[in-house]
């Protein structure tokens, strides 16, 4: 029989020491007690068990420990122990049930990355192609800036589909990449424009004449 995450962190559990206990905690009494405490709780809450067990911090409202002391023999201490194990042995079984997409992380932290060059290159061409540093901050600054700005509308407005083709920010799609779809290309235009405009960059500026 496969032992239960209560009762596993529960053996833990009944190897506190608790002042002046009732009855003592064993392993082979913890889940038992563990229910008959949700259920008491449940009864002294008005609430359902099931709502109890999917929120074990319940276990230790004042109103739920004193009927859950009479019910069980514990006193307020075994039972606060118990409600902690519970909730760290819940926790633990949630996280080992979820699965880490190494793949998908990888993707998105390559697109990201492109997005970022992408961003960084039209301010790197701007600063090379303009002498003046108001003209370059304005251009280099404010395009990616707008580009931001453009995709935070698109988000909040449903009948804004059509600024999706005026910002490169949609070539990020991290929608398609947590889906499986077709994202592939988005990130291509991205390695594209960064070298196109750091390739454009270098030229201007090793044939530029900087004023003195």
């Amino acid at each position: 029989m496969k032992r239960t995450p209560y009762k596993i962190c529960l053996k833990k559990c009944c190897q506190t020491k608790a002042t002046t206990p009732q009855r003592q905690l064993t392993e082979d009494n913890a889940e038992l007690l563990l229910q008959t405490v949700i259920d008491s709780s449940a009864t002294a809450l008005n609430l359902s068990s099931d709502q109890v067990s999917e929120n074990l911090t319940l276990l230790k409202d004042p109103e739920a420990l004193v009927l859950s002391t009479q019910t069980t023999g514990l006193n307020e201490e075994q039972i606060t122990s118990m409600a902690n194990h519970a909730m760290v042995s819940s926790a633990r079984s949630v996280d080992k049930a979820l699965e880490f997409d190494v793949e998908t992380y990888l993707w998105l932290s390559l697109g990201l990355l492109l997005l970022i060059l992408a961003m960084s290159s039209i301010a790197f061409f701007a600063s090379t192609l303009f002498n003046r540093t108001g003209m370059a901050l304005a251009i280099g600054g404010g395009i990616p800036f707008a580009f931001f700005l453009i995709t935070m509308i698109q988000q909040l407005m449903d009948s804004a589909d059509g600024l999706e083709y005026i910002t490169i920010t949609t070539l990020f799609d991290t929608d398609a990449i947590l889906a499986g779809g077709e994202f592939g290309w988005g990130l291509v235009a991205l390695g594209a424009i960064t070298f196109v405009l750091y390739t454009a960059s270098n030229i201007l500026f090793t044939k530029k004449d900087l004023p003195l």
